[in-house]
């Protein structure tokens, strides 16, 4: 769930010595030192100043009205789309050859949404790190909690696959809670040591097990005799196209990672998608989407292609909750060796 690998790097420096990196992946906003081009000590300050700078951001959003919330986030969106210009490029040239049938005004709507729903997301994200348990299972509700449970009662393994499509952040939180058992999930750390030891116990919530995607095997195996949920964000780039499995995916021949097949077929889990859906502004719905209940008899890429293929119903029928911004398509099959 936490994983999802860099929505943000809204501003590319900051007096040349820091990257202002908003929301790894759409969740928070820090301060990253060029490890490079500093000293020990001049390391140590800008990680304190990152530090201290995202305590202060989330504690101005802990009594922020949501009415306010949104306000802001409106402003946010007019800010990255037209005056910091944050990927327009990316995101119109992916729309344009993933909707070539819609006209440039559609899709500069759905361009236009999709800006609101980062930077609500991103609000949402700083907002709920302040936010109870029943508040957040309030606004992220999941509808049929019962489907995992039972397979998970049974002493099965359920495999999640989520994708960066509405606030999967506040899922995170909401998700475990509705289960008996514990989910184990990864996410991307981050290089400020010291931000990243304070995020971790923010997140820290009930039947939640977090590991940084660096261990991502290892936390697993952990877990390899237990009945337990491991979710995964499954839809960013492959680190390694030449492992990937290419995916036709809203017309685009589609680089995918290959670890969810090698987890649900070494740990033989029951994979499920995650699908997510804004009700209205604030507020969410998910649901549990059985992909299959026995991945070791499956053709291999077959389970990559049923959740892309799922993914991809969702995103012809409702575009703008997704992340636009990536460059999902910058691995080309006949440049991987």
């Amino acid at each position: 769930m936490y994983s999802a690998a860099n929505i943000a790097k809204i501003i590319n420096a900051v007096s040349g010595f820091f990257v202002l990196a908003g929301l790894k992946n759409g969740v928070f906003l820090y301060f990253s030192p060029k490890l490079l081009s500093l000293s020990a000590k001049t390391k140590f300050f800008m990680e304190a100043i990152g530090y201290y700078a995202v305590r202060l951001l989330l504690s101005s959003f802990r009594f922020m009205p949501f009415p306010v919330l949104y306000a802001l986030s409106g402003a946010v969106r007019v800010l990255l789309q037209h005056i910091i210009g944050y990927r327009s490029k990316v995101v119109m040239d992916n729309l344009r050859r993933c909707f070539p049938e819609k006209s440039e005004g559609e899709l500069k709507n759905i361009a236009r949404l999709s800006y609101l729903n980062l930077s609500d997301i991103t609000l949402e994200a700083f907002k709920g790190y302040s936010m109870s348990e029943a508040v957040l299972q309030k606004r992220f509700k999941v509808l049929n909690a019962e489907l995992p449970q039972q397979y998970l009662d049974t002493g099965r393994k359920v495999m999640l696959l989520g994708a960066h499509y509405g606030n999967w952040e506040w899922g995170g939180v909401s998700i475990p809670l509705s289960l008996k058992q514990m989910t184990v999930a990864v996410y991307k750390a981050m290089s400020n040591k010291r931000l990243e030891e304070y995020m971790f116990h923010q997140r820290a919530y009930r039947n939640l097990y977090l590991a940084p995607n660096s261990l991502t095997e290892p936390t697993f195996a952990k877990f390899a005799d237990q009945a337990v949920m491991l979710a995964l964000v499954a839809d960013q780039n492959p680190s390694n196209a030449d492992r990937a499995y290419w995916i036709d995916f809203l017309g685009q021949d589609t680089a995918c990672i290959h670890g969810p097949e090698k987890y649900a077929n070494l740990y033989d889990c029951v994979v499920m998608y995650g699908e997510v859906e804004r009700v209205r502004r604030g507020y969410y719905e998910f649901k549990y989407v059985l992909l299959t209940e026995t991945p070791r008899q499956l053709p291999e890429g077959e389970l990559t292609r049923r959740y892309m293929g799922h993914l991809e119903q969702i995103l012809r029928r409702k575009p703008q909750d997704w992340l636009w911004t990536h460059r999902r398509w910058k691995h080309q099959r006949e440049s991987v060796k």
